[in-house]
């Protein structure tokens, strides 16, 4: 590479960078939208992970006795409101 393409190599990079950066986000915002009772699960785990509980898992479907994410020092139970909550706008 010449100091000529260094420019053009950068900018050809930067502008990969942001694809990528771009196609995340749009994931992110993907992965975030709870359609039915198991994408709520998964949110939930997620979010113990992200406040530190490493191990959230969720459990198996079956008489778990209400314990949908399981993690050392914390279980959750997820209920989804299928209607919108809250006073009408």
């Amino acid at each position: 590479m010449t100091d000529a393409d260094g420019p053009a190599k950068l900018d050809a990079e930067a502008k990969l960078l942001a694809s990528h950066v771009q196609a995340a986000s749009a994931a992110q915002r993907t992965e975030g939208l709870i359609r039915n009772p198991a994408d709520a699960e998964s949110a939930a785990a997620a979010f113990m992970r992200r406040i530190g509980f490493a191990d959230a898992k969720l459990t198996s479907s079956g008489s778990d006795g209400g314990i949908d994410v399981k993690a050392t020092g914390a279980v959750a139970q997820v209920k989804m409101q299928w209607t919108p909550v809250g006073r009408p706008v």
